[in-house]
């Protein structure tokens, strides 16, 4: 439990850092298949398939963030949030050779934001909830 809340804590501090960048952000459309890339992993973790969500990871990610850990995180936000209801997308921005793709997600009791990040290899590089 210790070690979950330290990864909640971590993702946590990354979304402030990842704020802090704000004036290299700009919004970019033509996103070259990074908001497939983000759709698809979001899809699959809204669907609890995490095993195959984690295959999207870059080496980073992978090394930082198991299968089972994310399913971790997933249910701490349903215990926090409530049940899952949808999810839209908002945004691209992009960032260095990054791009972080944003969407809303619809909870039983709040809404959160998910930004999940895609590198230039169309791998996921960063997912952050707030």
């Amino acid at each position: 439990m210790k070690k979950l809340f330290f990864l909640v804590i971590l993702i946590v501090l990354m979304l402030v850092f990842t704020a802090c960048n704000d004036e290299n952000n700009e919004n970019n459309e033509n996103n070259d298949g990074h908001r497939e890339t983000a759709g698809e992993f979001l899809q699959l973790v809204t669907s609890e398939e995490f095993d195959e969500a984690v295959s999207y990871f870059d080496e980073t990610m992978s090394d930082g963030l198991s299968s089972a850990e994310l399913s971790e995180i997933w249910d701490l936000l349903l215990i926090q949030a409530g049940a899952f209801i949808d999810y839209e997308y908002n945004r691209t921005e992009e960032i260095d050779d990054l791009k972080r793709v944003v969407y809303t997600g619809l909870f039983e009791a709040t809404e959160v934001t998910f930004l999940v990040v895609v590198d230039e290899d169309q791998k996921v590089a960063g997912f952050f909830i707030q």
